[in-house]
C-alpha cells in the first residue's frame, strides 16, 4: 500500500484498524502477531481483500467457517483429502514429464553433437582430397587431360590441350566430340564407357609423334558412370627406343650379359620357361632344380606378391600394357628371399592377337631394396625440408585484386593481412598504381605467359624477384577470369649471371684441373692448376700431347686404354650428358692422388662435337675426411638412438625432425614413427598454453634454455612434469638449422 499510496504507513494503517503499530511491525518482520477477528475484518476492508482469506492466512478461522466445518465434518475431511491427493498427483506427473523431457533433450543433444562431429570429419576429408587433387592437376605439366560426361560431351580440359598444336583436342570451343579427338581416342573413351573399366591405347599423330591414351571412368555409389577422365602422354621417345631395341636385339643381349641381369624366355603354347645359366646361380639352384613351367615359377614367388605378379603378367599378355614390369620376391635355395625386377615384352602373337612368346630379364635388386628400406628413416626429414622450400603463389583477378594467396605470401606480408580483396600493387608493392611492366596485365591482355624481374629494396639489401604470370583460360567462353602469379626470389641467379664474366678467371685460378682435348685426344688448353701439378712452367709444354705422352706411359697399358675409352665415349654423348668417375693417378712428384673427373663433349653452333672437356677435382683428402666423418656419424647415430635420455630435434617451426625411442616411450608411444605421425610439433605435448608461450619467448632471446620445467601430456592424456634443455644449432652461415632438446621426467616435485 505504501508503494501505491504515499499517504499510507505502518502507523496510519494501525491507527485505521484500531491497533498499536508495533503489532503490524512484528507481522511485517515475520513474527507471530495474532489479531482478533474484528481487527482482521477491519484490515480486509482497508486492503480490499476477502476477510475469510486473510483470517485463514493469519492462522484463524472465522466463526462462520468454524460452524460450517462443525456442521459438515465428513464433507470437509473428504474435501481436504481430495485436495491433497490432487496436489500429490499433479506434482508426480509434472516431475515425470520433466524427467522424460530432460532425457529427450539429452538424447537429441548427443545425436546432434555426434552428427556435427561426423560432418566436420567428412568436411575435412573432402577439403584434404580437394587440395590433393588441385596439387596433382597443378603439377601435370606434360599431360593432356579431357573430362567427359556420360554422353561423351567435353566438360573440361587443361590448358596444355588447347596450346599444343599436336594435341588430339584441336578446338577447345567445339561441341562435337568427333572434332575434338581422334577416332582412336574416341574408341578408347567409348570402350571405357561400355566396359566401366580403365582402357589404354596408343595413337600416332600426323606429325609422326606417338601418344599413350588412357581413359578411366568415374562412377557414383550406384555404379553408374558420371564422368570419364581421358589422359594423353607423348611416348615418341619410348617408341623410338623400342624400335632401336628390336633392331639391335643381339647387341642388347651382349650388353645384358655384362650386367647383373639374366634373360628368360617363355613359350605360351608349350608352357616352357628357358633360363640363362646365371638365372640358376642368382638364386642358388642347379639347372635341374629350376622350375620349367609358369606354375612352377609362381610357387617360388612370395605369397604377398603372387596376385600382383599374376595380374601384371596377364595385363601385358592381353595387350593392355606395352611392357611387363614387376618387382617381387623369389625363394632361393637357402630358404631366403631375394628381390628381383622382372621385365619382359611379348615378341610374338598369333592372328587372333593371343601371345605366343615373351622374352625378358630378371635382375637382382635386393641391395637396392635394402637401401630403400634404410632411406625410409630419412623420409620424414626430407618431406619437412621440401615443404620449407616455398614460392609465393597468388591468383589475381582482371581488376588486379588478390583472389588467393598461399601461406608463404601470407607470412611474408603478414603486416598487410588480409591480402585477399586488396589490389596486388597495394599489398605487394605498397604502391597506389600498378607496376610499369606488370606481367599480370600483359597476361590478361595477350592470354599468354609473361615474366618480369623486379627489384625490391629495403634498408639492407636489394632482392631480385622473378614474376611468372600464367593466364587462367575458360575454354567454354574463351575469357580469362584471372592470372596465377608465381613469385620466386632469384637474387642468387641474377648474381650468377652478373658474375659470368669472371668465370674464365675463376677456372684459371681454381684448384680444379680443367682440360680441353681435341677429337684425337690431344690437349688443346688447360688451366694453371694442372700445369703446376705436372711440374711444368707453362701450359705450352703440354699442349698437343696425349695423356700417355705426358705421363710417359705405354699406349698399350690398361690405364691409358681406360682413359681413351672414356674420352672416345664422351665424344658420343648428347648435350647435358657426361661421364663421371674416380681416377687414381700417380703424378710426376710420385704422389698418388684420387681425382673425381667428369668428361663431356663440347659442341659448335651446328651441334657437332668439336672437343671434350675434363674437369677433375682432387678428392684424396676429401675421401679421408669422408671415411672419418662416416665413422663419427655412425657413432653419433648409435649414441642418439640408444641414449637412455629422451632426445629430439625440430626445425625452426618446432616441427619434429627426429627423435630417439626413449623420447617416444617417455610419452607412452610404441615407436618414434607413431609419435611423429600423431604429433606435428614439439609444442603439441605441452599441457599449458602459458608454458608454450614462455618457451617460445625464451628461445627467441637465448641460444640455450636449460632445465625448463613444464607440464606435458602423454598419449593417454595424463599430465606429468618434465624438465628440458633446448639448444639452437646453426649452420655455417649463422642461420638457425634446428633445435636439439633433452627431456627428463620429474618424479619428485612439490
Amino acid at each position: 500500500m505504501a508503494e501505491k499510496h504515499s499517504g499510507y504507513s505502518i502507523r496510519s494503517v494501525a491507527k485505521r484498524i484500531g491497533i498499536h503499530h508495533s503489532y503490524l511491525s512484528r507481522l511485517e518482520r515475520g513474527e507471530y502477531a495474532p489479531l482478533s477477528e474484528e481487527r482482521i475484518r477491519a484490515l480486509s476492508v482497508l486492503l480490499g481483500d476477502d476477510s475469510e482469506l486473510l483470517m485463514a492466512i493469519g492462522g484463524r478461522l472465522s466463526d462462520h467457517i468454524a460452524n460450517l466445518i462443525a456442521s459438515n465434518p465428513e464433507n470437509f475431511l473428504h474435501f481436504v483429502t481430495s485436495m491433497e491427493e490432487q496436489a500429490e498427483y499433479s506434482k508426480n506427473e509434472c516431475l515425470l514429464r520433466l524427467t522424460h523431457r530432460k532425457e529427450e533433450l539429452e538424447t537429441l543433444t548427443r545425436l546432434l553433437r555426434d552428427e556435427i562431429h561426423k560432418n566436420q570429419i567428412l568436411e575435412n576429408q573432402v577439403r584434404e582430397q580437394e587440395q590433393i587433387h588441385r596439387t596433382i592437376l597443378n603439377n601435370l605439366r606434360d599431360v593432356s587431360i579431357i573430362l567427359f560426361d556420360d554422353q561423351l560431351k567435353i566438360l573440361w580440359s587443361n590448358t596444355l590441350i588447347s596450346e599444343n598444336s599436336n594435341s588430339v583436342l584441336q578446338n577447345s570451343h567445339c561441341e562435337s566430340i568427333q572434332q575434338k579427338i581422334t577416332h582412336t581416342s574416341y574408341d578408347i573413351v567409348s570402350l571405357a564407357l561400355q566396359t566401366k573399366s580403365i582402357q589404354n591405347g596408343t595413337y600416332q599423330s600426323p606429325d609422326g609423334k606417338h601418344w599413350l591414351l588412357r581413359s578411366a571412368p568415374i562412377m557414383d555409389a550406384d555404379a553408374k558412370i558420371t564422368q570419364i577422365v581421358h589422359l594423353q602422354f607423348e611416348i615418341t621417345e619410348l617408341i623410338q627406343a623400342k624400335q632401336q631395341l628390336e633392331a639391335n636385339e643381339e647387341l642388347l643381349k651382349l650388353a645384358i650379359a655384362g650386367s647383373r641381369a639374366t634373360i628368360w624366355d617363355y613359350d605360351f603354347l608349350s608352357d616352357t620357361i628357358t633360363y640363362e645359366d646365371s638365372g640358376f646361380t642368382m638364386l642358388g639352384y642347379l639347372k635341374k632344380e629350376m622350375p620349367l613351367t609358369r606354375a612352377g615359377w609362381m610357387k617360388l614367388i612370395h605369397n604377398e606378391d603372387t596376385l600382383r605378379v599374376q595380374s601384371t603378367f596377364e595385363l601385358h599378355a592381353n595387350g593392355y600394357t606395352e611392357f611387363y614390369d614387376c618387382e617381387y620376391r623369389v625363394l632361393c635355395k637357402n630358404n631366403t628371399y631375394k628381390w628381383i625386377i622382372s621385365r619382359g615384352k611379348i615378341v610374338n602373337r598369333d592372328k587372333k592377337n593371343k601371345p605366343l612368346r615373351i622374352i625378358g630379364t630378371h635382375t637382382d635388386i635386393t641391395d637396392k631394396k635394402i637401401i630403400e628400406e634404410k632411406t625410409k628413416i630419412n623420409e620424414i626429414f626430407l618431406e619437412t625440408l621440401l615443404t620449407s622450400v616455398q614460392e609465393g603463389i597468388s591468383v589475381i583477378s582482371p581488376e588486379l585484386k588478390i583472389c588467393y594467396a598461399n601461406k608463404f605470401l601470407e607470412n611474408t606480408y603478414s603486416e598487410f593481412m588480409p591480402l585477399v580483396g586488396k589490389y596486388c600493387y597495394e599489398a605487394y608493392h605498397q604502391s597506389k598504381k600498378h607496376c610499369k611492366n606488370c606481367p599480370t596485365i600483359r597476361a590478361l591482355n595477350s592470354g599468354e605467359k609473361h615474366s618480369e624481374i623486379i627489384n625490391i629494396k629495403n634498408s639492407s639489401s636489394i632482392k631480385c624477384i622473378g614474376l611468372n604470370a600464367y593466364p587462367i583460360k575458360d575454354n567454354s567462353t574463351g575469357k580469362i577470369p584471372g592470372v596465377v602469379v608465381f613469385a620466386q626470389n632469384i637474387t642468387e641467379l641474377q648474381n650468377i649471371k652478373e658474375n659470368q664474366i669472371l668465370l674464365s678467371s675463376i677456372i684459371e685460378n681454381s684448384q680444379t684441373i680443367c682440360v680441353i682435348k681435341d677429337l684425337d685426344l690431344r690437349i688443346i688448353t688447360a688451366n694453371k692448376f694442372l700445369v703446376e701439378a705436372l711440374g711444368k712452367t707453362s701450359v705450352d709444354e703440354i699442349i698437343g700431347k696425349t695423356d700417355a705422352e705426358i705421363f710417359d706411359i705405354h699406349l698399350n697399358s690398361e690405364a691409358v686404354a681406360v682413359c681413351m675409352r672414356d674420352e672416345l665415349k664422351a665424344q658420343t654423348l648428347s648435350p647435358g650428358q657426361f661421364i663421371d668417375r674416380e681416377e687414381t693417378i700417380i703424378f710426376p712428384d710420385k704422389k698418388i692422388r684420387v681425382l673425381h673427373t667428369q668428361k663431356f663433349p663440347i659442341f659448335d653452333d651446328n651441334g657437332a662435337v668439336i672437343s671434350t672437356a675434363n674437369i677433375s677435382t682432387d678428392i684424396t683428402e676429401k675421401n679421408h675426411l669422408k671415411n672419418a666423418y662416416q665413422n663419427i656419424s655412425q657413432k653419433y647415430k648409435d649414441l642418439f638412438e640408444n641414449a637412455p635420455i629422451a632426445i629430439c630435434t625440430a626445425n625452426a617451426h618446432h616441427q619434429y625432425l627426429s627423435m630417439n625411442i626413449s623420447y617416444a616411450n617417455l610419452y607412452r608411444y610404441s615407436s618414434t614413427q607413431e609419435m611423429m605421425n600423431l604429433c606435428n610439433t614439439t609444442l603439441d605435448v605441452f599441457a599449458s598454453l602459458n608454458d608454450k608461450i614462455k618457451i617460445q619467448n625464451l628461445l627467441k632471446n637465448n641460444n640455450i634454455v636449460t632445465k625448463f620445467k613444464c607440464e606435458t601430456r602423454r598419449k593417454d592424456g595424463s599430465i606429468f612434469l618434465t624438465t628440458r634443455t633446448i639448444r639452437k644449432i646453426y649452420d655455417q652461415y649463422g642461420e638457425l638449422e634446428y633445435y636439439e632438446a633433452f627431456v627428463n621426467e620429474i618424479f619428485d616435485s612439490k
